[in-house]
């Protein structure tokens, strides 16, 4: 049957027709996906090694008061074996069907934002 693979044809609602990730950085207190990267449900990290909260919006910018906070790990500095001791938080799941509507705040600079979605 070719290369599509054992879940070709499926149903959407049963089996992603593919996944892929994005990884932001937030500069100048802000991040956003910038091109349009069409989805249907979006899983939303604050990265482990992230110094401060981040702040998400839908459809308008993100600020310390505006937005609700994203699920961060424990502030490690950076993944090791250490890490299976600590708790880290599900990620947040959003539907949404394009990622550049979504907006991210930190006062920190560099603070990352993992985004696995759902195409």
């Amino acid at each position: 049957m070719g290369t599509q693979g054992n879940f070709a044809n499926t149903s959407l609602d049963l089996v992603p027709s593919k996944l892929d990730i994005v990884n932001l950085t937030v500069a100048s207190n802000a991040a956003r996906q910038s091109t349009s990267t069409p989805c249907k449900k979006a899983w939303i990290q604050s990265a482990v090694s992230n110094a401060g909260a981040v702040m998400m919006n839908i459809d308008a910018s993100a600020t310390s008061v505006v937005g609700i906070a994203i699920p961060c790990g424990p502030g490690l500095g950076s993944i090791s074996a250490t890490i299976s001791t600590a708790c880290i938080p599900a990620p947040m799941e959003v539907e949404i069907d394009d990622l550049n509507k979504l907006y991210f705040w930190s006062a920190t600079d560099g603070n990352i934002v993992n985004i696995l979605y759902r195409r």
